[in-house]
């Protein structure tokens, strides 16, 4: 969206706290704009902000409300295996992913299953195709909204570059393989083997899982370059995966 606002000549701003948000009141108000879209924006807009527009601001939300309000909407759904996953568009209100729900779609998880990056690019496929038709109906008076069942929300946080890491002797093969399609494309997930009489981390590139079994096509060593897992390990001299227990 930034790089088209700025090859067309449109406006753009962008507000990385609240102060920032607060002081574009008067210029967003200028536009009166009929509806404000918002998507994956990490900051909660102030009420008088949200109010500007004739009809509605809107939030697109890649989760089925109430579920995985919060931050990390896309990797949730493939870290807790859903089989059925989806998108919400919503009221916008100045409270976390709370706002009546105008639409939602839900599809099957693909399959294979896919990273963050695909899944969220899926979403993002499917709500732009609909989005111009649901505003639409909210301008014409044809569209109610339907409240969240608050006592069904459940909660995302950011993800830290941490939330990465996995242990082959503590972690079920399917449980990495979700960790790494969800981690995918940031902060992709990692482990530490012993090189040398000292820990060395080393990245997942790629893996699949088959059978109820992981498979992990390709790492990367810190400091090292890309080796497919046949090659890494003998470079180590040894299988972490073999090695386990």
């Amino acid at each position: 969206v930034s790089q088209y606002a700025l090859t067309n000549d449109i406006d753009l701003y962008r507000p990385t706290n609240k102060t920032e948000l607060r002081a574009l009141e008067n210029q967003l108000d200028d536009y009166q704009a009929d509806f404000f879209i918002v998507v994956a924006y990490g900051l909660i807009i102030p009420k008088n902000i949200l109010d500007l527009p004739r009809y509605q601001a809107l939030n697109v939300h890649y989760s089925l409300l109430p579920q995985y309000r919060g931050a990390s909407p896309v990797v949730a759904q493939i870290l807790h295996d859903d089989k059925i996953v989806g998108y919400s568009i919503m009221r916008l209100e100045p409270k976390l992913d709370a706002g009546a729900i105008f639409y939602q779609e839900s599809f099957n998880m693909p399959e294979p299953l896919p990273s963050t990056e695909t899944l969220a690019h899926t979403m993002s496929i499917k709500s732009a195709a609909i989005l111009p038709d649901i505003m639409h109906q909210i301008r014409a008076g044809d569209l109610e909204s339907t409240p969240q069942d608050d006592s069904a929300s459940t909660y995302c946080g950011k993800v830290n570059k941490a939330d990465g890491f996995f242990d082959f002797a503590k972690n079920s093969d399917s449980d990495i393989y979700l960790k790494i399609k969800a981690y995918d494309p940031w902060p992709k997930t990692h482990f530490f083997v012993n090189y040398k009489q000292k820990p060395l981390r080393v990245v997942v590139n790629d893996a699949v899982f088959n059978d109820e079994q992981l498979q992990i096509k390709s790492v990367t060593p810190a400091g090292r370059s890309m080796m497919n897992w046949n090659e890494f390990c003998d470079w180590l001299g040894y299988d972490p995966m073999k090695s386990v227990g």
